[in-house]
């Protein structure tokens, strides 16, 4: 059934909204950007000028969306690249086409392309190649293609992505950038850990909130109960000393 904007539930609307605004804190992207950034001011232009271009250019396809919408395209098809056929000639939706294949492939590769590097620095630390490093890129590729069968949603893939970081790194990392204390290992193990469990746990279990703000919610418990058990030892061993 369609879904507006101003009719989407509450549990779709935090995780195709609430999430990926969260991931902007701790994507290691967005790190990268704001380090290499010579003072705060031209980080802070910089990122309202990608704002303002990212939200212009993504006015473009949601323009054909509510084409699209508007001409009662349905299916299992691209209501995108239907919505440009039906309102354009051959040429343009050929180029628009073309337009949406690069993009994929682009960031298809740089994913392949980060993840193999990722894998084999880590884990394939001794007789590295570039040969190995080849099939690895190689095998993730294929591995994909094939795992893509198991999904029907992009924007599914995307939130899932979003969700597994968001509900085990974001407590520990907004700690660790606002608090003007030391990070401790135990309060942020144990909120990455109850993060992780309600990431599996909510998908099968109802809550009243949604699964995304529960799983954040027992992280956050997860480190208020890391800090009260790291407290609680350091008093038993003040009063031994």
């Amino acid at each position: 059934p369609e879904i507006s904007v101003f009719e989407m539930p509450v549990e779709q609307f935090s995780g195709w909204f609430i999430l990926p605004f969260l991931f902007t804190f701790i994507e290691q992207d967005m790190g990268q950007r704001c380090f290499a950034a010579s003072s705060p001011s031209i980080l802070a232009k910089a990122a309202i000028g990608a704002g303002i271009a990212a939200f212009s250019v993504c006015l473009i396809p949601i323009y054909f969306g509510v084409l699209g919408q508007s001409y009662g395209i349905q299916g299992e098809g691209s209501v995108l690249m239907t919505a440009v056929s039906m309102s354009t000639n051959p040429v343009i939706a050929a180029l628009v086409g073309t337009a949406v294949i690069a993009a994929i492939l682009s960031t298809a590769n740089s994913l392949i392309n980060a993840v193999g590097s990722n894998l084999s620095q880590d884990f394939f630390t001794e007789n590295r190649s570039m040969l190995k490093t080849k099939c690895l890129a190689g095998a993730i590729g294929i591995g994909a293609i094939f795992a893509s069968y198991a999904f029907t949603s992009i924007v599914g893939v995307l939130m899932l992505s979003y969700e597994l970081s968001v509900s085990c790194l974001l407590v520990p990392l907004l700690v660790a950038l606002f608090s003007k204390k030391r990070g401790a290992f135990l309060p942020a193990a144990s909120s990455m850990v109850l993060g992780a469990m309600g990431f599996f746990l909510f998908r099968w279990v109802e809550t009243p909130l949604p699964k995304e703000i529960a799983a954040m919610s027992l992280s956050l418990f997860g480190y208020l109960m890391g800090s009260a058990l790291m407290r609680r030892s350091l008093r038993r061993k003040t009063l031994k000393v």
